[in-house]
């Protein structure tokens, strides 16, 4: 009786240890400071950088994602610099996503990322003369999220960021 009461008392205290690792997962997104969340874009080129810091790791691995819904606008643009009174023109949309992938935790529980969301991209064929250009991109509801293990540790709502690179497309 006197064994089957140790055993009991060890299992339990096995347990308990292995639920200390899920208890301290409270990692986070630094918003503040010197390694605060950056945001850049839409650049040029249509592209959507975020970058920052993450803190209070404490799985064994931890990702960092960004995700939103992109609209781009394409049309064709004519060597000197004009769009044609009726240009081809293509609007394509879709999911967007970024991610560093699974990453070993750092042992003092932080970590620095950058990630780029980029616009659909497109199909548009231009006649001769002509190249296709982005005149206009839209990403909404950005939002990045903190995992640890494949669990939910951290999310932010980062909203909607649009460029219009050519306004006066016919």
């Amino acid at each position: 009786m006197r064994k089957l009461g140790i055993i009991a008392v060890l299992s339990l205290m096995a347990l308990a240890l292995a639920a200390v690792p899920a208890l301290a997962q409270s990692g986070h997104f630094v918003t503040g400071g010197a390694n605060a969340l950056k945001i850049s874009g839409p650049a040029a080129n249509g592209d959507l950088s975020i970058s920052g810091k993450v803190a209070g790791l404490g799985g064994t691995t931890f990702e960092v994602e960004v995700t939103g819904d992109a609209t781009a606008e394409y049309a064709c643009r004519n060597r000197g610099g004009e769009f044609p009174n009726d240009p081809k023109k293509q609007t394509v949309s879709g999911p967007v996503s970024a991610s560093t992938g699974p990453q070993p935790t750092p042992t003092n529980g932080q970590a620095s990322y950058s990630l780029t969301l980029q616009e659909p991209a497109s199909t548009l064929v231009c006649p001769g003369g002509q190249r296709v250009v982005l005149t206009s991109v839209t990403y909404e509801d950005v939002t990045l999220s903190l995992y640890e293990d494949d669990v939910l540790s951290d999310q932010i709502a980062l909203g909607d960021f649009s460029r219009v690179f050519f306004a006066n497309v016919p």
